[in-house]
Formats: structure tokens, C-alpha cells, sequence
């Protein structure tokens, strides 16, 4: 990736390399079941006798247009090189106090070449008043902890942001927060760590109603007696397909659009003056259209050290367009979505999105630490909010600037990027790797999991966590899950 941030101070260098000297990183403790592969070659065309399933989430539906009542929909990240899901099938049994049935549901895989793991959507009708949702097979059951979908959502937008690990950038955070709240959306935070002065400000935002923060948890095997490979290495860019496939089941009868979106992508409409009217603009002229796409525009950033120096109007002002981007953000009807990739669905026919013509999205890039940083003078980008808007923004950000819970906040809060750095370059490596010539080997999966990142005393992260429940030994899959969500201060701040 080319610059991006520019710092206001130039301490940033210096302050990397003595990082550089911590003492070691802990050992991250996890127990690794024996069944655990470690074949790193064939990683992609070894098939192994049961493909391992890990089960994200279920969402139970009373009542949906789209699905039908008593609708099930089973969020999945499934091992799709051991076996060919095309026929595969899923027998669900749902209980009631009175009744028990069973239903077939078939798995809708959003398939990633380069990865082993890929984000599936299974979806059936059962029982009414369901209590226990159970998955059979080969004449054994596990159980599968489920949550109703939501019937109602905060404001008719939602949009997704995609996991945050070792999450660091809250000025960005900041940004999209009172972007969002002025234009009328509201943000879900998926969230696998963060150092822990910046959690304590998100939480301070989730009690104000910006945002709702829901913890976003590595996939581990509590016990297996067949070979599986790790899941979370092998899982394309730490599982965002299955965080925003979530969100979708989770708001698809409550929420007229969703939006996908990193922490760094900013949409400032410019037709309407909301996310909602613009939305409903777009789709003015093609009714039977079932997303929009947004390209992107990398921008560099000036980047305060401090919350007593931020600014979201000088923030707005210092964005300055240095590249295009392939991806950007897409924008669903959710009644109309079943599952979908990082960038859309595979069963979305490509007649039916809208590309936005008149707007982009703005990507606010992660900088190259060897680059030497400099503002340019010349403004390109093309965002032009309403002066109405600015004050609206900077008087709703001076309010929780000046209370005195986020005034303690603001004093630990980090003055630089180290984890971005690092595992920014770690992507770097990987796709450098992948694009070589005439490589012969297999490519990796774009993913952080095996960067290695020093744990510096001064850095306190919370980590999600839960327990881990593993189903019996079953074939043709082996199904894994979690319950009793919670965050933890023991882990370190890994990915």
C-alpha cells in the first residue's frame, strides 16, 4: 500500500524502534487438539476423510418475508476443499416443548479460492416457538446455541464494520462514528481485540447509541478425533465474510439497507441528505436491483496524536485523493440477501447492482513506515459537506469530547500505529508472495493470523472470548461452536 497517514509530529520512527526492544511476546496458551494438521504445502488439495465445520451463529425467524416463517438460517465457516458442498445437505431438527421435526437445509457457500475455509449460509424452516435447534448426522445430533433475529433495528441503515483486531485507530473510529450518526446510520463494531483505552471509548459511543459493539471470536476445535487444518490462518482476512454474513441474518427483517464497511471506509452522500434518502435515490430507477457498489478512493489523512487536538473538520479538510482502488463498499437490500463475501455475494447476478457513478467511497489508507510522509498542497478530493453539516458534526463531537468520563479516556489513548504497522506489512508479504511468476507452489490465504506481534508492556488489550463446544466425532462433517460470550484481559493483544 502507498502513504497515508501524515503525522503531526515526527516521532513516529523513533518510537516504532524502541518498541522494537520489548522483551519477548508471551506464549499465547492454547491447548492444540493431537488431530491438528500441520501440511502447510497442501493446504488447499489435501482432502481429508471429514470436512470441520464451525457454526458462527444461528438465527431463529418467527415471522420473515423472505424466508418464510419459523425460518432457520445457520451462519458457517466450512473446510470446502475436503468435500464438494454442491450436493451436500444438513438435517435440522427443532424442538418445542411438545414437538420435535426435522428439516433439510442446504449450505450456500461463498467460495475463496486461496483459502481452505470458506463462509457457507444454510437456511431451512422448523418448528414453531423453537427451544432446541440441533444438526444430525450419521444418526448422531449436536446442539447448536441460536438467537432470534431482530424484528427492529436503531435507524433503517445499518452499517457492518468488519472485525477489528488489536484495533488501535481511533481517530478513524472517531470519524465514523459522527459521520455515520449525522447521516443516519447506525454502526455494528465486530470486534476480536483492541487495546483497552480505545475499548473504553467505543463502549462510551455504544451507550450514547452511536454503535453496538458484539465480540468476534477465533474459531478453535475443543476436542476432534479426525485431522482438520486450523481454521483461523486458513479463513480470508480473520473471517470478514462470516462477520458481515452476521450481520446480515442478524438485521435482514429490521433494516432496509446494510452497508459492508471497514473502519476506514467514509461515505459522505451528496445527492440527499441522508444515507437513507440517498439509498432510496439510487434505487429510484431500478427497483428490481438488489445492491449498490461504491468504488473507493484511497486518501491520505492528517492524523492527530491526541483527542485534544482532533478536529473532525480539519480531519475532513486534510483528506487528499492519492489512488484508486478495485473494491469499495457495498450497499443491500437485505430482504433480498442471503450470505455474501467481503465485496457481495456469488448469487447476486451482476445485472442486478447499481455501480454509483456520482460518488465514491473514501479509503483512508494505512501508511508505509518507510515512506517519507509529506502533506501535499494541492487538495484533489472531491468531498464537499454542508456547513451546516460540519457544525452539526463538531457540535455533537465536542459533547462527548468534553464529558468527563472521555476526558479520563482520552489520556491513555495510543499517539501511534504499531499493530496496524505490523500487520499491514504482514498482508504486504503475502500478497507479494502471491503475485510472483511462475510460482509453482500454492498460494497463501490473505490473512494476519501468523503475524507475529510483540506484546509491549505498556499495551493492555480486551480479547473476545467464550466457551468453545465441539460435537461428537460425525461424518461426513464435524461441527464446532461457542456459547456464553465475554471479554478477556488474559490473552495479550493477538489477533
Amino acid at each position: 500500500m502507498t502513504t497515508i497517514f501524515v503525522y503531526k509530529n515526527n516521532t513516529t520512527q523513533q518510537v516504532l524502534l524502541l518498541m522494537r526492544d520489548d522483551p519477548p511476546p508471551p506464549v499465547r496458551m492454547e491447548r492444540k487438539p493431537k488431530s491438528l494438521l500441520n501440511d502447510p504445502n497442501r493446504r488447499l488439495s489435501r482432502k481429508l476423510p471429514v470436512s470441520h465445520v464451525f457454526v458462527l451463529s444461528a438465527y431463529y425467524y418467527p415471522e420473515s418475508k423472505s424466508l418464510g416463517n419459523n425460518a432457520i438460517a445457520l451462519n458457517m465457516a466450512i473446510d470446502s476443499v475436503s468435500k464438494k458442498l454442491d450436493k451436500a445437505v444438513f438435517t435440522i431438527v427443532g424442538s418445542n416443548s411438545t414437538n420435535t421435526t426435522s428439516s433439510i437445509a442446504i449450505p450456500y457457500l461463498e467460495k475463496v479460492d486461496m483459502c481452505r475455509y470458506s463462509t457457507a449460509v444454510a437456511i431451512t424452516n422448523t418448528i414453531e416457538n423453537l427451544e432446541k435447534l440441533e444438526i444430525e448426522s450419521d444418526g448422531m445430533t449436536v446442539e447448536i446455541p441460536f438467537k432470534h433475529a431482530r424484528n427492529s433495528a436503531p435507524k433503517p441503515v445499518i452499517f457492518c464494520m468488519a472485525p477489528q483486531t488489536v484495533g488501535e485507530q481511533w481517530q478513524l473510529f472517531l470519524i465514523q462514528m459522527h459521520l455515520s450518526r449525522r447521516y443516519g446510520a447506525h454502526t455494528h463494531v465486530y470486534l476480536v481485540s483492541m487495546l483497552e483505552s480505545y475499548f473504553d471509548l467505543i463502549q462510551e459511543y455504544e451507550k450514547q447509541g452511536y454503535a453496538t459493539i458484539e465480540p468476534w471470536l477465533r474459531m478453535k476445535v475443543s476436542a476432534s478425533q479426525s485431522q482438520f487444518y486450523e481454521p483461523n490462518g486458513n479463513v480470508e482476512l480473520n473471517n470478514r465474510a462470516g462477520a458481515f454474513t452476521d450481520c446480515l441474518l442478524q438485521y435482514k427483517e429490521a433494516a432496509q439497507y446494510i452497508a459492508f464497511i471497514d473502519i476506514a471506509d467514509f461515505l459522505f452522500p451528496v445527492m440527499k441528505n441522508s444515507y437513507l434518502k440517498e439509498f432510496h435515490a439510487e434505487f429510484k430507477f431500478h427497483r428490481s436491483d438488489s445492491s449498490i457498489f461504491y468504488k473507493g478512493k484511497g486518501h491520505e489523512l492528517v492524523k492527530p496524536d491526541t483527542l485534544a487536538e482532533f478536529s473532525f473538520s480539519d480531519a475532513v479538510d486534510s483528506l487528499k485523493t492519492v489512488t484508486s482502488s478495485k473494491n469499495g463498499i457495498v450497499v443491500v437490500k437485505p430482504h433480498r440477501w442471503n450470505s455474501t463475501g467481503i465485496y457481495g455475494s456469488q448469487y447476486e447476478t451482476k445485472r442486478n447492482r447499481i455501480t454509483v457513478r456520482n460518488n465514491y467511497v473514501v479509503q483512508v489508507q494505512t501508511p508505509d513506515k518507510e515512506a517519507n510522509v509529506t502533506v501535499r498542497s494541492d487538495n484533489s478530493t472531491m468531498i464537499k459537506l454542508r456547513k451546516k453539516d460540519f457544525l452539526a458534526i463538531e457540535k455533537d463531537f465536542l459533547k462527548i469530547k468534553n464529558s468527563s468520563r472521555v476526558r479520563g479516556i482520552a489520556r491513555t489513548l495510543p499517539m501511534f500505529d504499531y499493530y496496524t504497522l505490523i500487520i499491514e506489512d504482514c498482508y504486504d508479504e503475502i500478497a507479494k508472495y502471491n503475485s510472483k511468476e511462475n510460482q509453482g507452489g500454492e498460494k497463501k490465504c490473505p490473512n494476519s493470523d501468523f503475524c507475529e506481534l510483540p506484546q509491549g508492556n505498556q499495551y493492555n488489550c480486551l480479547h473476545s472470548d467464550a466457551e468453545y463446544l465441539s460435537g461428537p466425532a460425525m461424518e461426513p462433517f464435524t461441527f464446532h461452536t461457542f456459547n456464553h460470550t465475554f471479554w478477556s484481559r488474559e490473552i495479550g493483544c493477538y489477533q
